[in-house]
């Protein structure tokens, strides 16, 4: 299971933090009241009268939820004394990140004979 050092590690990735940025920003556009900044940046994925940005986010949040339960049943299978509590940490910290903290739950994963 990771511990806070390993999370930290994974958390600081370069990718990781661009994918939570962007995440937090597109956020940030939809919510906050209308700029030129924000337009400009919805703009690029449709602009905010468009669906499109609402649409990229929810299929953002539902691509995390599914990495999380991959890495839930990946975690739970890998080492069964590791118990829930450390899968669900190994699935909290993909559902914040994705994709790169995921292929490392899957790098664990022993090698097919």
């Amino acid at each position: 299971a990771p511990d806070l050092s390993l999370a930290v590690r994974l958390l600081t990735q370069p990718l990781a933090i661009t994918a939570v940025c962007g995440m937090a920003l597109l956020t940030y556009c939809l919510l906050s009241p209308p700029t030129a900044g924000t337009d400009a940046l919805l703009g690029l994925i449709g602009g905010r009268a468009s669906a499109m940005p609402v649409l990229v986010l929810i299929g953002a949040h539902a691509a995390h939820l599914v990495e999380a339960s991959i890495a839930l049943f990946v975690a739970r299978r890998l080492e069964p004394s590791m118990g829930l509590a450390g899968a669900m940490r190994w699935a909290l910290l993909v559902f914040l990140v994705g994709y790169p903290v995921l292929r490392h739950v899957l790098a664990l994963r022993p090698p097919k004979p």
